[in-house]
């Protein structure tokens, strides 16, 4: 079970969705939310974890879950806030990840790919710790934190072009639903809305 000390997860999914417009803390914890349901049992990576705020929704029954960080000082705060059995936290960063090949049911990159300095590289090493089963989500910011090259000629077809060189087969969700837990209703946002552009990649070669 994880610990909240000094409350040092906030955000919480039930109300993370309770005018229409979440804002944009809220909404990067709600694609979590959202890119849960698509991993299964097994190992889950979350590249780019930081404190971990984000890898919780992750935890399920199960899964092991491999929060993945190029920051030690990040990933010794998340390591001092979360003991649980299932989380694993590890520093690399992305270029030889120390996972076995087809060895992983999901994988989370959620606003980081953007900060990469090789995209391109860092996806071929997800690629081959994918299973072939389940998908990579891959999440851009559309705001100011975007470099300028990634809107030309548009956020989605550059996003498009980096995926295509790596993944056969992705799709951008129209809608993004989001069940809130409270009050029991479904949730569903269009890609842009959020702040962030969302796509599902499938790797289609063993």
């Amino acid at each position: 079970m994880c610990s909240k000390q000094g409350g040092f997860w906030k955000l919480i999914i039930d109300d993370v969705i309770s005018d229409g417009t979440p804002d944009k803390n809220r909404a990067h914890f709600a694609i979590y939310e959202w890119a849960s349901g698509f991993c299964n049992e097994g190992i889950v990576v979350d590249f780019g974890c930081e404190l971990g705020v984000g890898t919780i929704p992750l935890v399920k029954k199960d899964r092991i879950i491999v929060g993945m960080d190029n920051n030690f000082a990040y990933l010794s705060h998340f390591n001092q806030h979360c003991i649980d059995a299932a989380l694993k936290i590890v520093c690399c960063d992305g270029v030889g990840i120390p996972l076995e090949t087809s060895s992983v049911n999901g994988i989370c990159l959620i606003n980081v790919i953007h900060l990469v300095k090789n995209p391109i590289i860092f996806l071929k090493e997800c690629y081959r710790i994918l299973n072939r089963t389940y998908p990579l989500i891959l999440s851009i910011p559309i705001d100011i934190n975007l470099p300028d090259f990634w809107r030309k000629p548009s956020e989605k077809e550059f996003l498009t072009s980096l995926i295509d060189k790596v993944f056969g087969e992705s799709y951008f969700p129209d809608f993004l639903v989001i069940k809130n837990k409270k009050s029991e209703r479904s949730l569903s946002f269009q890609n842009f809305e959020m702040g962030y552009l969302t796509a599902v990649c499938k790797k289609t070669k063993s």
